[in-house]
């Protein structure tokens, strides 16, 4: 029995895999959503057989399954997503800026901080100035080390090697740490 819910739940969690590729929804981030619609296939299935064997099987509801969606909830609620279209609205809007010359930006104003720098490759988000911003208009129940790792795994936060979240960049004179994003993150977001 053992072996068999094992068999199933590995079987399942390729199934999804497969099925939420196939969609052309990104893997990467689903492993815990994989994973919970895995098991709840799984015992469905195990509670399926044993209704087969008792011929109680008519009372069975119907397999409902909906992890297409369920991934799709939760990568709207994630953290990194939510602050960075926020952050984007922000700047769009022009109540934040990113600079293009890091060594000699313009003079930021109150209203319209500088949040980072720009260049062809890449965004370089000061995070703690970006979050104070954003939280600034909308609170968040994380905190910018969760974001900058949600980040992370998304594949939108390029990292140096080792576990710092940020790069150092020399800005006007200065070497700061920064979050360095791929530069065509808010193309992508959507």
């Amino acid at each position: 029995m053992q072996a068999d819910i094992s068999n199933r739940f590995a079987s399942n969690v390729k199934g999804y895999e497969a099925k939420l590729k196939s969609m052309n929804i990104r893997v990467a981030n689903t492993g815990r959503v994989v994973k919970n619609w895995a098991i709840l296939s799984s015992v469905y299935q195990l509670f399926s057989r044993f209704m087969r064997e008792k011929e109680a099987d008519d009372a069975m509801p119907q397999w409902q399954d909906s992890i297409a969606e369920t991934v799709e909830i939760v990568r709207e609620e994630r953290a990194s997503e939510f602050f960075l279209n926020m952050l984007g609205q922000l700047i769009a809007s022009g109540e934040a800026v990113l600079a293009k010359d890091r060594q000699n930006p313009i003079e930021p104003t109150p209203s319209s901080p500088i949040v980072g720098y720009v260049d062809d490759d890449h965004i370089y988000l000061l995070p703690d100035v970006a979050y104070r911003l954003v939280t600034r208009y909308q609170s968040l129940k994380f905190t910018t080390s969760a974001i900058g790792t949600q980040l992370r795994e998304d594949g939108w936060l390029l990292t140096g090697s080792g576990r710092h979240l940020t790069v150092k960049i020399q800005v006007r004179g200065s070497r700061i740490r920064m979050w360095r994003i791929r530069g065509d993150i808010f193309d992508q977001l959507g």
